[in-house]
């Protein structure tokens, strides 16, 4: 019997504001985007990294250039979302509280392994650490991170995944938004309201990168709820896939 491999991607998003072009995670770098340990985890089991084009290189496509990029805001601190930081030297780097905690003081090995590639960035990026300030969207906690732009882009705190993952909300018009989810889920199947599952292997990559089951679940669950009773207000993405519910 042959398996076919399933599809392992990073969607990153930007957007042009008043205080400069904001990016939601950064993917792979220009230097080395396929040289990672994270899709060495995935050959081992069988899982088919996307290769997409280097960020900068699509934004420069749109006359943007990474000198405009003034912020970058992370879902959290794994390889896939921070690998490109450096290519963007006038941005500040915007993180929820706990997971910066987790990455520059890990408690276990298995921590340490996580993050050790932020140790490798030749110039680290201007952190900015984001607390819940007890703000609510759609019975979320949310964060504002920029004080210019209100509640037009916020964190939203998703642990699971890691201790500090969240997802971004973003304001598309006045009852309308965009929520990158980040890795709370990693097949399109998972949206399913009805038995949500997952191939196998993708099933056993999420289950051995996740840093908490039943926060993983217990938000995977409040998503999906979401979207059932927020359809036209909500456009749902996801760092791994393009999601068509």
């Amino acid at each position: 019997m042959q398996w076919r491999p399933s599809i392992i991607r990073t969607n990153c998003l930007a957007i042009e504001s008043d205080i400069g072009v904001i990016l939601i995670d950064t993917g792979p770098s220009i230097k080395s985007p396929q040289k990672t340990g994270t899709n060495k985890f995935y050959q081992n089991l069988k899982l088919k990294a996307n290769r997409p084009s280097p960020l900068s290189r699509r934004l420069a496509t749109l006359d943007i250039d990474t000198d405009s990029v003034k912020h970058i805001v992370l879902t959290h601190l794994d390889l896939a979302q921070t690998q490109a930081i450096e290519e963007f030297p006038n941005a500040t780097a915007h993180v929820f509280g706990s997971e910066y905690i987790a990455a520059m003081a890990p408690a276990t090995q298995r921590e340490k392994n996580r993050y050790a590639h932020l140790k490798n960035l030749n110039s680290h990026p201007r952190w900015k650490v984001h607390q819940v300030q007890g703000s609510q969207w759609f019975g979320f906690d949310a964060i504002q991170i920029f004080e210019e732009l209100g509640d037009h882009i916020q964190l939203i705190p998703l642990v699971g995944h890691t201790w500090g993952h969240c997802g971004v909300s973003i304001k598309k018009g006045q009852d309308n938004w965009i929520f990158h989810t980040g890795d709370a889920f990693f097949h399109q199947r998972e949206l399913r309201l009805a038995n949500p599952n997952a191939p196998w292997r993708i099933k056993l990559a999420r289950y051995l990168a996740t840093a908490d089951q039943d926060s993983f679940f217990f938000n995977q669950e409040r998503i999906r709820k979401l979207i059932q009773d927020k359809p036209s207000q909500i456009e749902l993405q996801c760092s791994r896939f393009d999601p068509k519910y």
